[in-house]
Order: C-alpha cells, then sequence, then structure tokens
C-alpha cells in the first residue's frame, strides 16, 4: 500500500485561510470594530477551527490530488470537507460547553473557509493551465510558423469535455480548440469547458467554413456503426481531417492519446460481425492444432488467437521461412508458449514432409492458409496455382485422414463462386476436395469463405494507403466494380467458430452486408487522409486485370443457403459430389499439366464447369489447343 504524503505546503495555506476567514466572521459581525472580549473567543477558538477544518479534507485525501487535473468531483468533495469541519467545530462547542456569544460568526466562517481555499485551488489550476496553453502557443508558432491547427470537435457530452481537458493538458499536443458541434439542439448556445457549442450536424459546412477548421475530431465513441458512418459521410464532405476517439469497447478513457485517424473498416457499411467463440475452447483446449500458411496475414493471426485457447501444441507449417520465423518470434515473447510451439518449414505439395510432420505431431485439429492467392500472379502461373491450390490441398486432406485428424477447416474465397480467374478456379476445386473426401472419412472436413480481408498482405487498403502516402495516383481497375469486404478479426473468428460447428462439408460464409464500391473506397481513403480527390489525389483507371470481374458472389445457386443458429454466419448445403469423380478430374489436370502447362485453363474448365474465363490476354488465345468442339471454341471466345 503506497503511503499517503499530503501537501504541507496546501495545508499551511489552508491554515492561514482559515485564521484570516475567521477573523474576517468577527470583523464583518462587528462592523470593523471587534470587542476586546471577542478577540479572546476568537483567539481560545481558533485551534479547534483549524483542526476541525483541515482534519475532514486531511482524511479525505485533500491534500494529496493534482489539482491541475482535478475535475468537478474533487472540487465537491472539498466543499463537503469544509462543510463538515463547520459540522464539528459547532458539535465540539455545544458538547464542551464553551463561550461563544454569536453562532452566525462560524456560519461566515465557514462560508469564507470554503470560498477563499476553493478559490486558491481554481486560481492555482488556472495559472497552470494558462502556463501550458503559451507554451504550447509557442511551440505551434515554432513548429507551424505561427499557424497553428484549428479543431472543430463533434460531439459535445462526456466523452466531447474529457478530450478538451485532454487536448489542452497534453503537452505534446499543440493544437486550438475553436468550437463543437452537437446533434442535440438543446446544446446549441451553450459551451463546454469554455468551448461554444455553434450548432448541429446541418450546419457543419457552414461552421467549418466560417471558423476555418482544419480538423473534426469525432467525439461519440457510444455511436452505433450506422450513426457513425451518417456523421462520417457528413464530416467528409468538408474536406477536413478526419479523426476519432475509439470505441468504448477499446478504451475506458477519452485521452487524447486515444484518437485516432478514422479507420477505412469505419466505412464498410455495416457493424463488425463479432462472433461467439465460447465453444471453440471446447476443440483446441488441450488438443494439437496445426496451421498451413502459419506465417501469412490470416495463418498468424489464427495462430495468435489459437495460443489464447491454451492448445497442447501449435504447429506452424509454412513454405516461407521469413514469415515462419516472424510469427515464431512474436509468439515466443510469451516465455509460456516456448514449449508448445513448433515451426516447420515445407510445401504442402510435398507429400512425404507432410507425413513426416503429421506423424511428428499428431494434430487434431488442422486449419489450412496455405494458398496462392493473387488473381493476377495466377493467370501467369496457372500450373503453380493448381499444384500448390489444387494438389496441395488434396495432399494435406489425405494425410489428415491417414493420421486420423478430427477437425478440418480450409480457408477458402468468395472468388470460388463462378469463378473467372485461375486462383478462383483452384479454390474451388480445393472446396470440392474438402466437399467430397467428407464421404470418405471420419474427419470433419469444411471450408469457409472470405470475402477481401482488409489489412492483409497485398489486399487494396495497403495498396492505396501507399499509393495515398506517395502523393498518387490512387489506381482503381474499374470505376464499378464492387468486392465484400471482412476484417482480419472477423475472418479469424469466423475460422475458429466453424471448426467448432462442422458437421461435414460444409462451406461456411459470414454475413458480410452489401458490397462496397473500390471506388467510392479509394475517394473515402483520400479524404480521410486530408486531400481531395482529383485535386490533390489523382485517381486512375487501368482497367480490369486478367481473371478480375466487376463483382464478386459468395454462394451458387445449387448451394443453397441456411442459418447456422449463430448471428452473422450462414452455411451452404453440402454437395453431393464423389470424391472418385474429383480424382478423375485432378487426374485430367495432372496429365494437362505433364504435356503441356500453357493449356492449364482449358483442363481447368473441364474440371470446374462454374469456370468462365474472362480478360485472358491476347497472346493466350493464341496459343490455345484445337478444342473438341465449335461451342467450346464459341464460349470461350465470348467469355
Amino acid at each position: 500500500m503506497k503511503r499517503y504524503r499530503p501537501n504541507l505546503l496546501l495545508m499551511v495555506l489552508d491554515a492561514c485561510l482559515v485564521t484570516l476567514s475567521f477573523y474576517f466572521a468577527y470583523w464583518v459581525r462587528f462592523e470593523g470594530s471587534i470587542p476586546a472580549r471577542y478577540l479572546e473567543e476568537f483567539r481560545d477558538l481558533l485551534p479547534l477551527q483549524i483542526v476541525c477544518t483541515l482534519a475532514p479534507c486531511f482524511f479525505m485525501r485533500s491534500y494529496n490530488k493534482l489539482w491541475l487535473y482535478a475535475d468537478p468531483t474533487d472540487r465537491i468533495a472539498h466543499i463537503v470537507g469544509c462543510f463538515i469541519g463547520f459540522g464539528l467545530v459547532m458539535l465540539t462547542v455545544y458538547l464542551l460547553g464553551m463561550p461563544v456569544r454569536s453562532n452566525k460568526i462560524f456560519l461566515l466562517a465557514f462560508l469564507c473557509i470554503a470560498g477563499t481555499t476553493s478559490m486558491v485551488r481554481f486560481m492555482y489550476r488556472y495559472m497552470l493551465l494558462a502556463g501550458k496553453k503559451q507554451k504550447h502557443r509557442n511551440a505551434r508558432r515554432s513548429a507551424r510558423g505561427g499557424e497553428a491547427r484549428r479543431l472543430l470537435i463533434y460531439g459535445a457530452g462526456i466523452a466531447g469535455a474529457a478530450l478538451i481537458d485532454s487536448i489542452r493538458l497534453s503537452p505534446d499536443t499543440t493544437d486550438r480548440i475553436v468550437c463543437l458541434i452537437d446533434d442535440d439542439p438543446s446544446k446549441v448556445g451553450r459551451s463546454v469547458r469554455g468551448v461554444p457549442v455553434l450548432g448541429t450536424g446541418a450546419q457543419l459546412l457552414d461552421i467549418v467554413a466560417r471558423k476555418a477548421i482544419d480538423t473534426i475530431i469525432i467525439a461519440i465513441p457510444t455511436a452505433t456503426g450506422e450513426q457513425m458512418r451518417a456523421i462520417l459521410t457528413l464530416c467528409k464532405s468538408t474536406g477536413c481531417e478526419m479523426r476519432r476517439l475509439l470505441s468504448v469497447e477499446e478504451t475506458v478513457d477519452c485521452r487524447v492519446e486515444n484518437v485516432r485517424p478514422v479507420d477505412v473498416s469505419d466505412l464498410l457499411g455495416r457493424e463488425p460481425v463479432r462472433l461467439d467463440n465460447s465453444e471453440v475452447a471446447s476443440i483446441l483446449r488441450g488438443r494439437v492444432v496445426l496451421v498451413t500458411g502459419g506465417g501469412g496475414s490470416i495463418g498468424s493471426e489464427l495462430c495468435r488467437q489459437i495460443m489464447h485457447y491454451n492448445p497442447a501444441r501449435l504447429v506452424v507449417f509454412d513454405i516461407y521461412e521469413n514469415n515462419a520465423f516472424a510469427i515464431e518470434q512474436e509468439l515466443l515473447e510469451n516465455p509460456e508458449n516456448a514449449e508448445r510451439l513448433r515451426v516447420y518449414i515445407g510445401s504442402v505439395q510435398d507429400m512425404e514432409r507432410l507425413r513426416e510432420v503429421f506423424a511428428l505431431e499428431r494434430p487434431a485439429v488442422v486449419f489450412h492458409a496455405a494458398a496462392h492467392k493473387h488473381v493476377p500472379l495466377m493467370e501467369h502461373s496457372p500450373c503453380e496455382a493448381v499444384k500448390n491450390n489444387v494438389f496441395g490441398t488434396n495432399n494435406l486432406v489425405r494425410v489428415s485422414n491417414e493420421f486420423g485428424v478430427e477437425r478440418f477447416v480450409m480457408i477458402s474465397t468468395d472468388k470460388a463462386v463462378n469463378p473467372t480467374s485461375v486462383m478462383g478456379a483452384t479454390k474451388r476445386m480445393a472446396e470440392m476436395i474438402v466437399q467430397s473426401f467428407e464421404h470418405e472419412s471420419a474427419t470433419h472436413f469444411s471450408a469457409v469463405r472470405f470475402g477481401n480481408v482488409l489489412g492483409t498482405n497485398g489486399s487494396v487498403v495497403p495498396t492505396f494507403q501507399r499509393q495515398i502516402a506517395q502523393g498518387g495516383p490512387v489506381t482503381v481497375t474499374h470505376k464499378d466494380i464492387t468486392r465484400f469486404f471482412m476484417t482480419i478479426p472477423e475472418a479469424v473468428s469466423l475460422v475458429l467458430q466453424s471448426a467448432s460447428l462442422s458437421e461435414g462439408g460444409e462451406i461456411f460464409i459470414l454475413d458480410m452486408g452489401q458490397p462496397v464500391r473500390i471506388d467510392d473506397l479509394a475517394r473515402d481513403m483520400i479524404r480521410l487522409s486530408g486531400y481531395k480527390p482529383d485535386v490533390d489525389i489523382p485517381i486512375v483507371y487501368t482497367g480490369l486485370r486478367p481473371g478480375e470481374k466487376l463483382y464478386e458472389e459468395v454462394l451458387m445457386d445449387e448451394e443453397g443457403l441456411r442459418d447456422t443458429g449463430r448471428k452473422g454466419i450462414k452455411v451452404g448445403r453440402p454437395l453431393d459430389i464423389s470424391y472418385a469423380d474429383v480424382c478423375a478430374r485432378m487426374d485430367a489436370l495432372r496429365a494437362c499439366i505433364d504435356k503441356d502447362p500453357h493449356h492449364i485453363r482449358n483442363c481447368l474448365q473441364r474440371a470446374v464447369p462454374t469456370y468462365h474465363p474472362q480478360n485472358l490476354p491476347a497472346e493466350y488465345l493464341d496459343t490455345l489447343p484445337e478444342l473438341q468442339t465449335e461451342a467450346d471454341e464459341r464460349a470461350l471466345r465470348r467469355a
């Protein structure tokens, strides 16, 4: 327990103020001429007055507070301490029978003591704040050549008031709070911490122009996703830089360090899906869990989250040693993970290496996140996509069955639905392998379809951020292209929960709301960075890339869709397809690769009937072999 160290200087100052206030009460009572007998009474009662006033304040710890950061409750507590002191004086005088000729003197003394001691604390705080403000002004002049950034706070509630205090007291903040706005009309015309509330959101554009606002801080941490999107849409029309307080779940105070730039996930058009992973612990705790592609964006987050469920062992399997090393070092920062972590380098294409690792570790749960995922690259290397995404998945499925794995979850993509790219077609083929092998094994096999995952390596958001930081241009393939988006936590939660829900052969799908136009996303990100699209940062349309389509789907017509009983998760009906049929298709693919890898698309079309290539390079069409029918050729060229 820390020792209570009172501020002795403040106690001495209060004692002096009590003396002066007590004397002033006598002086007022007798209109400036105090009789000698009352002066004697003053001397006799002064020690009692000092002790009875200071003692309650001492025990209420008024003398160890940092009054620079005092809030209204601290000031009220001090007044209460003075009132208790007044009561103690009156009670002591009554019990001891001390001679008192006028009780009005004690009441007047109490009012004077409470007023003077509170005023001293207020003046002390005001002088310190004034000194900090002047220091900030000097810093602004030196850092900005005399120009200070002008802030508008959206939200005149408790969070806004706390943010004002934090900005004023922060030694690292050099901004000036100009005004507030709030959507509650009753607050307009009033002030918060001396800062005026000038209007509502409807008047934002006029206020920003009139007050030359540079930055808007949204201080409404309790706003719902729908409310936040409406506010952001309004704010971004001003062209100002936007920042916001973290959500209530992420922070319990409103300090200036908790103000962050508006995250692009705030503009996705839906509330983030929060999944209940309470059932996940039962399948992970005390089990050996293997993650292929464990060093990638999704795989590494899976590893982090799995460790929270205390597995007996986490096995990371990845072909890229740098990624594997990075996640290993991160997890080993917690010494408790040292005995529970194994990292192996290898490829899912290497059947013998897989058998070696499975024989050593005997995993009970497998998450398959290893895949070639970049659409344009796979258009130029289709054979590698087939080897890794199709044959690699088949190897892993067979080894999982061979070594008695209980649950197997494959990471898939919405690009596998009616694919137009090699990558999408190979992932659909991988789904067919997983679904069909369910009938051949005691292992529960399932797959999870993702939309675009924000923040993963090579995804659109980091690309836009890099292009904006470089001054542009921001490149968008097509003005009307749309995509489904989800966050990495959503993606990982979906994978983990689907593992606990799987009964075999399902494809789990997250409810990702409505698709987002990439052009709108690019423009919003430019505005959120404080620039104007097509003025400060140009947007260039480059055309659809090979294999890319304007929109994605999450489900094929024949799959159907049903609820899982878990909010935000849907499941597609398992398809009735035999593993022997899938193996025949894989044999045809393997023969095509062995003979002529340039014609893998043609083989993929036959293996995956829903695959319809688009945007094929002209040189590819010139190298196509003679197809089996004229109808095949016409269909390919139309595509």
